[in-house]
């Protein structure tokens, strides 16, 4: 994000509030990164950015979201405001139309997702790998461009956020990926209680456009069982299908145990 020659400091690929909140109550996050499923408090961060820049991102979402995330009590801050839009439901998806509630900053969220989705299109963030970690391809540089408020909204992308109720919240992180590849390309990044969708491309359809937080002048915020269920199918099928560490499976061996049960490890 930097133009100009400065030192930079550590920035986190998912804010460091953010990774705080599933690493509580004596147990460490799992993270899973390439096919490898890990249990570790260490947070993914890199010096890219200047101190000023990562300012920018601080100030304009992270800081005012990550409190309002869900969290292992089931309290889910962000959830009550949004709820108080005007819903419209169908098919198990409720939209939550906030352009009327001024408590949803929704510029901040989506400052939010959106800097996630840039700092993974920039840099691997792992040791020894040079790839970013998502291809955004040349929607990457108006995207920073955005970001610093030097110019609109990038063309061809589209934003749409899934909110989920207290009670289906997961309280974890899922790094930026690559969701699927039709037409466009739909990457996902996940916090507690927020599933960001960004659609890019050129082909995107009429759905995802109607649906963007930014470019819907009438905010809409889905709450979507039917999205949270794809999700959670998705993340079970990379997780089964993930190298399994020593440090994984000692940490699900101490959840089984408190829970008097017995920790199925995969063969």
């Amino acid at each position: 994000m930097c133009l100009r020659q400065k030192e930079l400091v550590r920035s986190h690929l998912v804010p460091r509030k953010a990774h705080e909140y599933c690493d509580r109550e004596g147990h460490n996050p799992i993270v899973l990164t390439r096919g490898t499923l890990i249990a570790s408090d260490r947070q993914i961060q890199y010096p890219l950015l200047c101190f000023d820049c990562e300012q920018i991102l601080n100030s304009e979402g992270e800081d005012w979201c990550v409190d309002k995330l869900a969290t292992f009590e089931k309290t889910f801050p962000l959830y009550d405001l949004v709820a108080k839009g005007h819903p419209v439901s169908a098919n198990g998806t409720t939209i939550y139309f906030v352009r009327d509630v001024p408590e949803v900053e929704t510029e901040k969220i989506i400052h939010f997702g959106m800097g996630m989705f840039w700092k993974a299109a920039v840099h691997s963030w792992e040791g020894g790998k040079t790839d970013p970690r998502i291809d955004l391809g040349p929607y990457a540089e108006p995207i920073r461009t955005w970001l610093r408020g030097e110019s609109s909204f990038p063309q061809h992308c589209y934003l749409v956020v899934n909110i989920a109720p207290p009670e289906r919240a997961q309280i974890g992180l899922f790094a930026p990926y690559l969701a699927e590849k039709k037409s466009w390309h739909v990457y996902y990044v996940y916090v507690p209680g927020l599933l960001f969708m960004l659609n890019v491309g050129r082909t995107v359809g009429d759905g995802p456009k109607t649906l963007c937080l930014s470019n819907n002048p009438d905010r809409p915020i889905l709450s979507s069982g039917t999205l949270l269920d794809e999700f959670d199918v998705a993340s079970k099928e990379q997780i089964l299908g993930a190298k399994q560490t020593h440090s994984f499976l000692r940490a699900m061996d101490k959840v089984a145990k408190e829970r008097g049960e017995t920790f199925k490890r995969s063969s």
